[in-house]
């Protein structure tokens, strides 16, 4: 897995307005008597405020952020595994 930020700058200011979590998941599932799949990827993206003023609110808040997409990634796989048998 992979996790990256991004910054958004707002246009003329050059001041940091909002930033673009990714989280990337590349995995690969066997059936029980069957080959390996090919390696699947799937991505989860979120958005989030920035303010110089709250830091640690905004380190809690992207925390969450990335629980959130770990869930997600989890559930997505899970679906796609089950899907496939």
């Amino acid at each position: 897995s992979r996790r990256q930020r991004q910054m958004c700058i707002r246009a003329g200011t050059g001041v940091v307005s909002e930033y673009q979590l990714d989280y990337f998941v590349t995995y690969r599932f066997k059936s029980k008597d069957g080959p390996w799949n090919l390696p699947v990827t799937i991505e989860a993206s979120r958005n989030y405020t920035y303010d110089d003023s709250d830091i640690l609110a905004k380190d809690e808040e992207e925390k969450r952020l990335v629980s959130g997409m770990e869930d997600q990634l989890i559930k997505t796989m899970a679906t796609q595994i089950s899907l496939s048998k």
